[in-house]
């Protein structure tokens, strides 16, 4: 994709920029964010998520009360 795209993962929302992987390409992103609960991230877990691309694992894992750092090869997949 070359431009920038609003995605819907589950119940979230969030900006993909063209460099970084579109988490609707592939039913994984929608897969991961099903596998991820409060018992599986408990409030209060570290989480480093390698390869984090769009960041939807990141963002859920957060929102679960979760420190989190997200990782990736590519610099637009990253925020300062």
């Amino acid at each position: 994709m070359d431009r920038i795209v609003l995605e819907r993962v589950g119940d979230l929302e969030l900006v993909v920029l063209p460099q970084v992987f579109n988490p609707r390409l592939f039913y994984t992103s929608d897969f991961l964010i099903s596998q991820l609960d409060s018992e599986s991230i408990p409030a209060g877990s570290r989480v480093l998520y390698m390869g984090t691309g769009s960041g939807i694992g990141a963002v859920v894992a957060a929102t679960l009360g979760s420190q989190v750092v997200a990782v990736d090869i590519a610099s637009d997949a990253t925020l300062s």
